[in-house]
């Protein structure tokens, strides 16, 4: 076998890990824990290592048009990301330094983060991130390739949302393999979290309507009555693939509101509607089945919104941050970002540093701030959390550019 075979199986065998791990991930809580994370990364960059050692030997890993579209992106990321390492060494200058460092008899040298081994540990979970990011953008290039993943992850995002909802019906006693203990009334698969399984929910579903619309944009629409366009939506929607995606939106769909969750709820809804403006300003689709795609939105939000009287709908209709205390924790979080606006306090430190500023007005337990936004100023620093946002903002205006001028495979 020529070296040049052997690189090829080399990048497809990293790509059918990669999907391993999409598979898996979710089943560990989510692996939000501290045992499950290092393994994933861990799996995570050895795949990266492998397939970009395989395309180099092709000769193919810097004229790869995907990648070179992430370079700006990439950059403002890991400059971000570099700053928080910075975080964790003993020789930038005393006044970098947090000064709780200088408070402690018989320290030598201070860091800028309280914690440097809590933000060593959010240094790695970022570039895993990073990783998973490059690595899905440059092995799923292909057009078949992106097809597959996408029915892959939408296929798996709704037996997980199935699995949640049998166990809801049984009771919602257990997640994963073990008895639950939290969001006692809410539904969350195999995720402790009901934002976090929202949030996996609603990406799901994404996908599996993603890849409908692409099925449906395939198809030859004849012309007609609506009696007969209705027949042949039917037909088309009873055959196999795009009735096992249906049937998985569904299910997906109602996870997501026996999660509970505002925010997942919100979100997916949100993205739901920007979805369907573009499927409906540039899709090839026939104007028929435009309008029915309008009409079953409406019904999607018209249910949750008749949901009202529910948990769901006073979660959703009747919140009161006040009594939730989100409210002087965000005051709290913004008073530590305006004591230290450039250096931040250590990525992932937010527990610890936000400890020093709670005071009566906060009774409840809080290791995270509700907000990302104020979390990463708080931790990063506000230049550096810009850079972050920025790098996303790059990829939105990609995005944004692809949509107004990709003609092959047009959907969206």
């Amino acid at each position: 076998m020529s070296v040049t075979a052997v690189a090829r199986q080399v990048s497809l065998s990293a790509y059918y890990v990669l999907i391993i791990l999409a598979i898996l991930s979710p089943l560990p809580f989510g692996s939000a824990r501290d045992w499950a994370w290092p393994f994933l990364t861990a799996v995570t960059a050895a795949c990266a290592v492998f397939w970009f050692a395989a395309h180099t030997v092709r000769n193919r890993a810097i004229s790869h048009p995907p990648l070179s579209r992430l370079y700006l992106a990439s950059a403002l990321y890991l400059l971000a990301i570099g700053w928080a390492y910075l975080q964790t060494v003993t020789w930038l200058p005393t006044g970098w330094q947090h000064p709780l460092w200088q408070m402690q008899a018989g320290t030598t040298g201070g860091t800028v983060s309280i914690d440097p081994d809590l933000t060593t540990a959010g240094v790695l979970r970022f570039l895993g991130y990073f990783l998973i990011f490059v690595l899905t953008a440059a092995s799923t290039a292909n057009s078949q390739r992106a097809r597959q993943t996408l029915l892959i992850l939408a296929v798996v995002g709704g037996l997980y949302a199935l699995y949640g909802l049998l166990i809801f019906a049984g009771g919602n006693h257990s997640v994963a393999w073990i008895e639950k203990w939290a969001y006692p009334n809410d539904l969350t698969a195999t995720f402790i979290n009901r934002n976090s399984f929202a949030t996996y929910a609603g990406l799901s579903l994404l996908l599996s309507l993603s890849g409908l619309f692409d099925i449906l944009r395939q198809q030859t629409w004849g012309r007609g009555g609506w009696q007969r366009r209705i027949e042949q939506g039917l037909t088309v929607c009873l055959q196999a693939k795009p009735l096992m995606l249906l049937v998985l939106s569904v299910a997906i769909t109602v996870a997501l509101l026996l999660s509970n969750s505002r925010a997942g709820i919100a979100a997916t809804f949100a993205a739901l509607l920007v979805m369907l403006f573009f499927s409906l300003r540039q899709a090839r689709l026939p104007q028929w089945l435009r309008w029915g795609c309008v009409i079953l939105f409406i019904a999607l939000a018209s249910g949750l919104i008749a949901n009202s009287t529910s948990q769901v709908g006073l979660r959703v209709l009747q919140t009161n941050l006040d009594t939730e205390e989100r409210l002087p924790v965000y005051h709290l979080t913004l008073q530590a970002i305006a004591d230290a606006p450039y250096t931040g306090y250590g990525l992932g430190t937010f527990d610890p540093a936000f400890a020093m500023y709670r005071d009566h007005t906060v009774t409840g337990y809080f290791d995270r701030a509700h907000s990302d936004y104020l979390e990463l100023m708080m931790d990063l620093g506000i230049p550096a959390a810009l850079s972050l946002w920025t790098a996303i903002a790059v990829l939105f205006a990609y995005i944004m550019q692809g949509v107004r001028e990709r003609q092959r495979l047009k959907q969206f």
